[in-house]
């Protein structure tokens, strides 16, 4: 019941934004056939996947947590124009790992001007993998290692394990929850802003890089070793063992400490 009711809420949220997008404009011709397709699937997973990587070159990845032995996708898809024709998900399973794609059987389909939107709802992993273009990506409550590479969209969301994201353009606004920080972090953007949420307890050493500013605020809890304009090294933590986060933008940089309630 859950499922389905998050699966009503994404769709509608994905067609106001889709109409928006191509409402014809004064003194412009209309826009030609634009229709909406919604897909519903369900994959089972077999007791030894503990990694799943979902592509998706349309349009936005959404990331959900869902307590089942299964991966669940909901795909809204616009098609715009004549001859305009649907993807396809493919779902395929070696080993221990899944590897879940938004396909179409031409490499430039019909109607290609439009996107697919994509929700995915996963169980507890070891690994979740997400790779699109120009598409968002955004995830909350991730249980798992989580690495995102996207060209130019937004990566938003929160994880329990290492992150690895990178955005050539795009913001990226994460944070570590469960805890103490349990994975390294490699956050990556080549002009996006980088806004990182820490819990202040965590053994970690920070190797930030922001040409555009930094902003931190921890406090005396952050010895900083080694300062210089955009960029600094620092740690939090009185343990020999650290786990490396490492931040590197032209943009700004805020890091911030995260209290779980």
């Amino acid at each position: 019941m859950l499922f389905r009711i998050a699966v009503l809420a994404v769709s509608a949220a994905f067609v106001i934004a889709g109409c928006a997008r191509h409402s014809p404009e004064a003194g412009l011709q209309p826009d030609p056939q634009f229709e909406v397709d919604r897909l519903k699937q369900r994959f089972e997973l077999a007791p030894s996947v503990t990694r799943v990587h979902i592509v998706n070159h349309w349009g936005d990845v959404h990331l959900k947590s869902m307590p089942d032995a299964a991966v669940g996708t909901y795909a809204v898809v616009q098609r715009i124009g004549d001859g305009a024709v649907s993807p396809r998900i493919e779902f395929l399973i070696t080993g221990d790992s899944a590897h879940l794609e938004v396909r179409y059987d031409q490499p430039q389909p019909p109607g290609a001007s439009g996107r697919v939107d994509l929700s995915v709802y996963l169980p507890r992993l070891s690994d979740v993998e997400v790779e699109t273009d120009r598409g968002r990506v955004d995830g909350k409550g991730i249980h798992a290692n989580l690495t995102v590479t996207t060209r130019s969209g937004s990566i938003m969301g929160s994880a329990s394990g290492r992150l690895r994201l990178r955005s050539q353009g795009g913001d990226i606004r994460v944070k570590q929850i469960g805890g103490k920080w349990s994975g390294d972090a490699f956050l990556i953007s080549k002009s996006g802003l980088i806004e990182l949420l820490i819990p202040p307890d965590s053994e970690a050493r920070l190797n930030v890089h922001g040409h555009a500013g930094i902003t931190e605020e921890f406090g005396a809890a952050l010895r900083v070793l080694k300062r210089g304009p955009g960029h600094f090294h620092a740690e939090l933590g009185s343990s020999a063992q650290k786990l490396l986060v490492q931040v590197q933008t032209r943009g700004e940089v805020v890091l911030r400490p995260f209290y779980e309630l």
